[in-house]
């Protein structure tokens, strides 16, 4: 990541009680004492796989699960999908975190998936996108009384194979791990990527040649025999003064805009990714436990099948 590029600075009280989110809660999800990390930042036992994707490395994570929790993406499928989609699409994306929740944080913040801005990783800043572990005991439950995007997404749930029946106040669907997948694999990761595509072209475009010349200059700072009252100083003081200027006021310009402006850009960039892989015929494709593969990557059977590994009944 480019150094003068700092999205922590900028996201770290966004989606928090700091700025509203959540209080009118009476339940909330615990937070260490003293500890600013976001309940999703906090990562416990976890494997790191490095896989090598369109000239570039990425990382996928892979947190343990608890009992009854599987992750219904393998690496194997997030890697298939990741080498096809777009270059560009990627922009530079380069980690897939696959999160157990807990049980309080699945009621309370229950989702697919979500994009992180700034995911602070062993020592390193990076974009990731984080996926959830999924339970088969849970079951969704949708009101009848449903809005536009309501019903956009209850459509999308279906076609990606949940069964809803038709209660007297609510549509209900048991949640599968084949269901699930479709949803996390076809829909949620390329509607992740379209969120971070949206935030590069609102945040990050605008400033790309602010951000050139400060490191044109930044590099010149460190020529041999300049004092302290040398003018390139207060070039490069003016210089970052104005790039952390412009880009707090397009974050902040990010943020205030409709959520459902955010949400249709970030559909349509998914639907456009998924058409194409299809097109392409590399979606849908079969899930594989390869007891082998799994080995390999130093991962556990368990943590992706809800049934014993062969061979060790």
């Amino acid at each position: 990541m480019n150094q003068f590029n700092r999205p922590e600075r900028r996201n770290r009280n966004q989606g928090t009680a700091k700025r509203g989110h959540g209080q009118d809660n009476r339940q909330v999800i615990s937070s260490r004492s003293g500890d600013e990390l976001r309940f999703y930042d906090r990562l416990e036992s976890y494997t790191r796989v490095r896989r090598r994707i369109q000239g570039r490395w990425f990382y996928f994570v892979v947190e343990e699960t608890r009992p009854g929790y599987v992750h219904s993406c393998m690496v194997d499928d997030l890697h298939q999908v990741l080498s096809n989609v777009l270059f560009d699409d990627l922009a530079d994306m380069d980690l897939i975190v696959l999160r157990q929740p807990k049980r309080k944080e699945s009621s309370l913040s229950g989702v697919w998936g979500r994009l992180l801005y700034g995911f602070s990783f062993e020592g390193s800043l990076h974009q990731a996108i984080m996926i959830e572990a999924i339970t088969t005991r849970d079951s969704l439950s949708w009101s009848k009384k449903l809005s536009p995007d309501d019903q956009a997404e209850l459509d999308r749930l279906r076609s990606a194979g949940f069964r809803f029946k038709e209660g007297r106040r609510t549509f209900d669907a048991p949640i599968t791990l084949a269901a699930a997948r479709t949803l996390q694999l076809y829909h949620t990761l390329p509607h992740e990527l379209g969120h971070y595509l949206d935030y590069q072209e609102k945040v990050e475009a605008p400033v790309q040649e602010d951000r050139k010349r400060l490191e044109v200059v930044d590099r010149a700072t460190n020529a041999p025999n300049l004092g302290d009252e040398h003018p390139i100083w207060d070039e490069w003081d003016t210089l970052f003064k104005r790039l952390d200027e412009r880009e707090d006021r397009l974050w902040d310009l990010y943020w205030k805009r409709p959520t459902s402006e955010r949400e249709v850009y970030a559909h349509r960039a998914a639907k456009r990714m998924a058409d194409r892989l299809r097109k392409l015929n590399v979606i849908p494709f079969e899930r594989r436990l390869d007891p082998a593969s799994l080995a390999n990557d130093g991962l556990r059977w368990s943590d992706f099948s809800e049934e014993p590994e062969p061979g060790q009944d």
